[in-house]
């Protein structure tokens, strides 16, 4: 069994700050300095932020590795990456302007400078634990979960049906506990259709108002659910329907009568995904229990 890392912590006096030389921090052996930071205005905070500041100002002044850093332009740099993460949409540096007295960071579209970018947060929770989790509003997938006992396996299944249509590549679902919340996050990527169409001459794009992006998705369990592995059992599933196509051919013109024309149309199966992708996770005997326990068994 591998055992834990330890460290030892001893206080160290304050020195060289005037009117903190009777305090004392707490440093490893290696050098690691533990400082204490409180919320300000409370108790803690008067007692432990001013030297704990003070401290940091004077681990920072001893070092002598500083590279120069453009504050402004790492600032846009850094909300260019994470706009993905707490915005509807993702905002691309050449988008960001910073003002000439470095005050002020403006949003706008360089081929459209004098129009207003709305920036809309994605909705967002967080735990007891201080982790947040973010919900798009741009693409919210509708679903439905389920258990059974699966006979042949003789396991308890956790059966999540979820609805995603559109071209969905690297689809997973894993199980993350966020302190007593139970969740399983979705993620894929939802990429354009690929259209054979595009290859016609003249082909032009005249409107496309549907999403493409990361699929970054949450589904908050009931707190009865217990599972007995993080990933899913299975390999991703999803429906599939068959209809027929009919394709008439190119030789027939107009003129040909009704029968001619049936004798000439050809028919060709086809498969289509219906959207709704299938996960199953294993669930424990007392989980599976509680559950038939609450809910009623359904009879479809």
């Amino acid at each position: 069994m591998k055992k834990s890392a330890t460290f030892k912590i001893a206080p160290k006096k304050v020195m060289g700050i005037k009117n903190y030389e009777d305090r004392v921090f707490y440093t490893e052996e290696d050098g690691t300095d533990h400082f204490i930071m409180a919320r300000q205005d409370s108790n803690a905070g008067k007692e432990y932020n001013d030297l704990t500041i003070k401290l940091i100002k004077s681990k920072f002044n001893e070092c002598k590795a500083r590279n120069k850093i453009d504050i402004p332009n790492e600032i846009v740099n850094l909300f260019s990456k994470m706009s993905k993460d707490i915005i509807e949409d993702n905002i691309d540096i050449k988008n960001l302007h910073i003002s000439k007295d470095l005050k002020t960071i403006k949003l706008s579209d360089e081929n459209q400078p004098d129009i207003k970018k709305e920036i809309k947060c994605q909705k967002t929770y967080i735990d007891e634990m201080g982790k947040y989790n973010t919900l798009s509003n741009k693409f919210i997938p509708k679903y439905s979960y389920y258990a059974y006992r699966d006979r042949v396996r003789k396991k308890n299944i956790l059966l999540i049906r979820v609805e995603i249509p559109g071209n969905i590549e690297n689809l997973t679902a894993i199980y993350e506990p966020y302190g007593k919340k139970k969740i399983i996050k979705i993620k894929g990527v939802k990429k354009k259709d690929d259209i054979p169409e595009m290859k016609e001459k003249g082909f032009v794009e005249i409107q496309d108002n549907r999403n493409y992006e990361e699929i970054n998705y949450t589904i908050l369990l009931r707190e009865e659910i217990e599972l007995n592995q993080e990933t899913h059992i299975s390999t991703v599933q999803f429906n599939e329907f068959e209809f027929n196509r009919f394709i008439i051919d190119e030789n027939s013109s107009d003129e040909d009568d009704e029968k001619e024309r049936e004798n000439k149309t050809k028919e060709e199966k086809i498969k289509i995904a219906s959207g709704v992708y299938i996960f199953k996770f294993e669930i424990t005997q007392t989980c599976f229990k509680n559950i038939a326990k609450i809910f009623k068994r359904s009879n479809l």
